[in-house]
């Protein structure tokens, strides 16, 4: 029972060095990554009081993300030339 427990452990350790030194490992620009979202907005926005409001949305991966919205299910596009799209993101910011 002893050398059962002896090999359980040492597997247990060898899966946590792993763990540990993968996350030292930094992937090449070359490999494709899936998006990844970074940051996004926490709450949802009714009607706001402030001077502006700010919907976020920003994510990473290779290659770059692209980002598209949808309001009631339709594809919505910044027309309205108060709405302040952000670079190379998904954010956006609407003045009150």
């Amino acid at each position: 029972m002893e050398p059962l427990l002896l090999g359980r452990g040492l597997i247990v350790y060898l899966m946590f060095l792993l763990l540990k030194f993968s996350k030292a490992i930094e992937i090449p620009s070359s490999v494709q990554q899936v998006p990844t979202i970074i940051k996004q907005s926490k709450v949802q926005v009714a009607f706001p009081f402030d001077e502006y409001f700010q919907i976020e949305c920003e994510a990473k991966g290779n290659p770059e993300p692209t980002f598209s919205w949808t309001k009631d299910g339709n594809p919505f596009y910044f027309t309205d030339h108060r709405i302040i799209p952000s670079n190379n993101s998904g954010t956006f910011r609407i003045p009150n």
